[in-house]
């Protein structure tokens, strides 16, 4: 059987839990919109020969001066007779890539670089 003063102390317990957790469901402010900063993101790309059984390197540059490299990438022509042996970024304002051809023709990759 419940006592009133047990009652009480449960109904207070409830109570706070459900003050302290207010807080944490309180909707979230709207998204800002973009910043002048991010609309100056650019894409550079530069395509590349990948010779019948070799592995080429390509790197290309942020097109704009005082942009820095937020992200990048390499896509081969070949498919699976392609492989990307590296990607990453080069310096401050650049993306490189190696990548390796495995069939008896020359293919071809692009190297991204993603600035901001």
């Amino acid at each position: 059987m419940f006592s009133i003063p047990k009652v009480l102390g449960l109904v207070g317990v409830v109570g706070l839990m459900a003050v302290t957790a207010a807080p944490a469901l309180a909707a979230k402010p709207a998204p800002t919109a973009p910043t002048a900063a991010t609309a100056l993101r650019s894409v550079a790309v530069l395509s590349f020969t990948n010779p019948a059984g070799t592995q080429s390197f390509g790197r290309v540059q942020c097109p704009a001066a005082g942009q820095t490299v937020t992200g990048g990438g390499v896509f081969g022509s070949a498919g699976l007779q392609q492989s990307v042996n590296s990607s990453f970024p080069s310096g401050d304002a650049g993306w490189a890539a190696y990548m390796n051809n495995t069939s008896a023709s020359t293919a071809s990759f692009q190297v991204y670089a993603v600035c901001s």
